[in-house]
């Protein structure tokens, strides 16, 4: 804005009115210029911002708000690392203050690029509101959750069975499946909670719960690692402690249409079943079990 206003004066300055004007009328009109040409410069560099928290290693703004702004932080009791974001806007003289210290800990510093940083190290799980004002009466708030552990939690929606390779009467596949729902690790609207060892490749293993139905029943606890199968497909393997193992695939393995309906959608999570119940199948014949996940928010 302040170019375009000097480009106007320059405009202005060279109009044949101007021009007609004495010389001493000249001089008093520049000094005029000079006084407007201040102001103007001194209005830009007032310019203030909201301040702002963000993450990365600059603030990105485009058409005056900042791309990269964080209004909220989620901390985990097993972090070793403090969790840093920059701080941009105001009058840069930031004072920090913290609504519950026992949560989590908040410190401010000066960082290479020239940015104030704030530093995030939890204490104890909880929630707290960390606050940045400045000497102008700025300032930002930034919400902090401290959770146990980074966990990745799916609720199973619903559980059906299919059949490949050969096929049996209704009656006999309606006993199949109440045997194998005797059998299964969770019923609808159970969970298995899983706790990566590697927050940044969370699928490759970890601590697992499973937690069989809805209620407050005591999970049973295990493991769980990715494991790759002899033809390339990616299986999620479960080692519970009660001894039992299930490993589950993301790769249909029926051919559609099914020997039997399927109640549910073919996006899901499926097990091989068919050792449980071999003794009551036809030669080739082969069960599996697929159960419907929904990957809930922390």
């Amino acid at each position: 804005m302040c170019f375009i206003l000097y480009f106007f004066v320059l405009l202005w300055s060279n109009t044949s009115m101007l021009q007609s004007m004495k010389r001493h009328t000249y001089f008093y009109y520049y000094i005029l210029c000079g006084v407007m040409l201040a102001f103007f410069a001194s209005a830009c560099e007032d310019e203030y911002r909201d301040i702002v928290f963000f993450a990365g290693a600059e603030p990105v703004y485009q058409l005056g708000i900042c791309d990269n702004v964080v209004t909220s932080s989620t901390l985990y009791m097993t972090d070793t690392e403090p969790t840093r974001l920059g701080l941009d806007g105001g009058d840069g003289e930031y004072v920090l203050s913290c609504s519950n210290p026992t949560v989590v800990s908040a410190t401010l510093a000066e960082d290479s690029s020239g940015h104030k940083r704030v530093s995030l190290l939890p204490k104890a799980e909880g929630i707290a509101n960390v606050v940045i004002t400045d000497g102008n009466g700025g300032s930002a708030m930034l919400s902090v959750h401290v959770l146990e552990c980074y966990k990745l939690t799916y609720k199973v929606l619903s559980i059906g069975f299919g059949l490949k390779g050969g096929n049996i009467d209704d009656a006999g596949w309606q006993s199949l499946c109440d045997t194998l729902k005797r059998m299964q690790p969770v019923q609808i609207n159970g969970c298995y909670e899983l706790v990566p060892d590697d927050r940044d490749d969370s699928m490759r293993g970890g601590k697992l719960k499973v937690y069989a139905g809805a209620g407050k029943a005591e999970p049973v606890g295990g493991t769980y690692r990715q494991v790759e199968a002899e033809d390339g497909d990616m299986l999620l393997q479960f080692c519970l402690d009660n001894g039992n193992m299930h490993v589950f695939s993301m790769r249909n393995p029926l051919d559609w249409p099914a020997t039997k309906d399927f109640p549910i959608a073919p996006l899901l999570m499926w097990e091989e079943v068919t050792s449980a119940v071999s003794s009551g199948l036809p030669d080739g014949c082969s069960v599996y079990r697929a159960e419907e996940w929904l990957l809930l928010s922390e």
